[in-house]
């Protein structure tokens, strides 16, 4: 994988050349850019980038307990990839990533897509209290979150690479974030999706998001849960390229 040396840290991330504005897909808590590799292969055509973030993944450095500070990480990638305009593509603590760029209006960010998220993300105490043995715990919470056993098994390592203490961070991250007061401010295109079986950030939560944001567009996924860019890779992949053609057009 190619990386970029930021803050002394190594940054890995994927990237698949296209003719389009560059789309760059944060991942959420615990997860890294592998996870958004269903969505890139069934992407035509389309620039993506899908890094992983401070110590997910393949990446060095330490992680953040601020969305504000992972935000200001995002810029840092985009400007130290010379990238003049792109769209922010965010799946759950990535799409508050995404939504922190927005209401800053980064002049570069000329659409947003936000992906089971929200406005404002509150984690459950016993999400917190599982994280003292995440092993012992990790069948039960990839059972929440998938069905699939492949999509498990893909989710587990991730979480299990991440570890206890970038989990905890993250979630920290999540439980501090609150933009609902903000995203009101938020001119630029977005494009919304959400399964209406999340139990995480349920449907409402897209809702909320597509009434404040004007210049948005919802679609749920039925059947659908959290994961969904691992549930329905093919209908992410489809909305995003049919969103980037509306851009260009």
């Amino acid at each position: 994988m190619p990386e970029l040396n930021i803050g002394g840290n190594k940054i890995y991330y994927r990237e698949n050349k296209g003719h389009s504005i560059p789309v760059i897909f944060i991942h959420g808590a615990g997860g890294n850019g592998s996870l958004w590799g269903y969505v890139l292969k069934n992407l035509k055509g389309i620039h993506a980038i899908a890094p992983d973030l401070p110590w997910h993944g393949e990446s060095s450095g330490n992680p953040f307990g601020e969305i504000s500070s992972y935000a200001d990480f995002v810029h840092q990638f985009i400007t130290e990839k010379g990238i003049e305009k792109c769209v922010l593509a965010g799946h759950s603590m990535g799409g508050a990533i995404t939504l922190e760029l927005a209401v800053k209006e980064k002049p570069y960010l000329k659409g947003i897509v936000l992906i089971s998220t929200g406005a404002k993300l509150r984690v459950s105490p016993l999400v917190f209290e599982s994280l003292s043995n995440l092993e012992s715990h990790i069948d039960e919470f990839t059972s929440f979150l998938l069905k699939d056993e492949n999509l498990k098994s893909l989710m587990k390592d991730a979480l299990l690479k991440s570890g206890a203490g970038v989990l905890k961070a993250d979630f920290t991250a999540c439980n501090r974030f609150d933009l609902m007061e903000k995203i009101s401010e938020i001119k630029i295109p977005a494009l919304i999706l959400c399964g209406d079986n999340d139990f995480m950030t349920p449907l409402k939560y897209s809702e909320y998001m597509h009434e404040k944001i004007k210049n948005s567009r919802l679609v749920p996924v039925s059947g659908a849960g959290h994961m969904l860019m691992l549930e329905a890779p093919e209908l992410v992949a489809e909305e995003i390229t049919f969103f980037i053609r509306d851009l260009n057009a």
